[in-house]
């Protein structure tokens, strides 16, 4: 029973531990005796020691970071937790009293802060984090998705996109696609926006109210950035709860461009890296230029650059790119044509898109491609079933649960993984041409329909349904 009682004890005192490297302070008087502490028989004072994962550390006022022991007033320990694993982490020469945590890593709190697990030098006392910078927020702003610092003009001035506002005699204002600043009471301010309370998403800036502080942009949709990713799916953007297998990898808007109509996601090259088309360009050494009814990229001050693309000055319409010189802001792509918002309608014709004045006898119906799909060759109208649906052939299908296969001659639409799936259907490496919708695996992108074949835009014309 002696015996039953002291292996009890051990137990209670070590958990299932079978090893202590040494017995410290075996003949302590009583007054130390409500710092004795036992383990498998050995005596130690907490005092003294430290008992760490089945390894008694000497030292007077130590305490346990995973294996190791530290003194916290002369050094602080960091952890992180993966799931149901804790790593820990020991930094020397820096007191807990003083110190906060970054990742694994310790920073002195007074004089730096932690940007996006990475520590850096607080440039003011009130510094805040922009992306992975430090920045004084009462001197600077931090505007824009991008995270782009400004010099603040004053304090009453506050983000509107990529520039600055005077919240006292300005408006940030929801124009068209883009944030515009306008004057208080101005009448060509459409709609005041607040970024407290609203999120601009999505290449076509669309409002979104804001659901907290902490949910940002995801494309056209916001998420919560405690327990969500943004994350790179099948051509779009979905949103996942953090962690989640099904997550196929982060969307970092620092890593990665969202490029083109059909969303194609890329790695960014550099920060210096925006959108071209479908490519990338770097703003600093290329320019994103008009070509032949596609986006060339050129060294800045080519002579082959026949014009800097401007998405002020240029729009970028129909299936195949076509490069427009836009007439006004108020412009839009209606087809392969433009058409002002203001005073037209981008209808829905005899089985092509139509632009006629606003209540106009002979608009039958005006197109919103949020409400409606434009599919096929001979551009069918669809009510779109949901944001997530996207034309294939003639039909639409979910994005985010089904895929567009190339078939017999036809598009189809299968499940996603599905084995009767032949061939999953990509825009960039496919042509489907013809009345009967012929698959031509596509020479290059620079190559289109022309009947049933495909021709180089580059260096070939269509004409009368043949290439030459």
């Amino acid at each position: 029973m002696v015996l039953l009682w002291a292996l009890v004890l051990a137990w209670l005192a070590c958990g299932f531990t079978t090893v202590c490297e040494s017995d410290v302070g075996g003949n302590a008087t009583s007054k130390n005796d409500c710092y004795r502490k036992i383990c498998m028989d050995m005596h130690y004072d907490i005092c003294e020691a430290v008992y760490c994962e089945n390894h008694l550390r000497l030292g007077a006022g130590r305490s346990c970071c995973g294996k190791q022991a530290f003194n916290p007033a002369v050094a602080t320990c960091c952890k992180v937790t993966h799931g149901y694993n804790i790593t820990a982490h020991v930094t020397e020469g820096l007191s807990e009293q003083v110190s906060s945590c970054c990742g694994l890593k310790a920073y002195n709190s007074l004089n730096e802060i932690c940007c996006q697990s990475t520590i850096v030098v607080k440039p003011a006392p009130k510094a805040q984090c922009c992306g992975k910078e430090a920045f004084d927020e009462e001197k600077q702003l931090c505007c824009g998705p991008k995270k782009k610092i400004l010099t603040r003009n004053s304090s009453d001035h506050e983000c509107c996109g990529y520039d600055q506002y005077n919240t006292k005699t300005q408006w940030c204002c929801v124009g068209d696609r883009i944030l515009e600043i306008h004057p208080i009471n101005s009448s060509s301010c459409k709609e005041a926006f607040d970024e407290e309370k609203q999120l601009c998403c999505g290449p076509k800036k669309k409002i979104l109210t804001r659901n907290s502080s902490d949910h940002e942009c995801c494309g056209y949709d916001q998420y919560n950035t405690k327990t969500q990713w943004c994350c790179v799916g099948d051509r779009i953007l979905e949103i996942h709860p953090i962690n989640s297998s099904s997550c196929k990898e982060v969307f970092d808007k620092e890593k990665h461009l969202c490029c083109g109509p059909n969303m194609t996601i890329l790695t960014r090259n550099s920060s210096d890296h925006e959108c071209c088309g479908y490519d990338q360009y770097n703003m600093k050494t290329q320019w994103c230029c008009v070509g032949d009814r596609i986006l060339e990229i050129h060294p800045i001050n080519s002579s082959s650059c026949k014009e800097v693309f401007d998405k002020e000055k240029h729009l970028c319409c129909g299936p195949n790119m076509t490069i427009l010189t836009r007439n006004s802001s108020d412009h839009e792509c209606c087809g392969y044509d433009q058409y002002n918002m203001k005073t037209q309608w981008c209808c829905v014709g005899d089985r092509i898109l139509e632009i006629h004045p606003i209540n106009s006898s002979s608009c039958k119906e005006a197109f919103d491609e949020e409400k409606q799909l434009c599919c096929g060759p001979k551009k069918k109208i669809l009510t779109r079933n949901s944001s997530d649906h996207e034309c294939c052939g003639y039909d639409q299908y979910n994005t985010k649960t089904q895929w567009c296969c190339v078939g017999d001659r036809i598009l189809e639409i299968h499940p996603i993984n599905s084995s009767s799936c032949k061939e999953v259907f990509d825009k960039e490496k496919h042509l489907c041409c013809g009345p009967n919708m012929t698959i031509l695996t596509r020479n290059s992108s620079d190559h289109e329909c022309c009947g049933y074949d495909q021709y180089n835009m580059k260096t070939q014309w269509c004409c009368g349904g043949s290439n030459t």
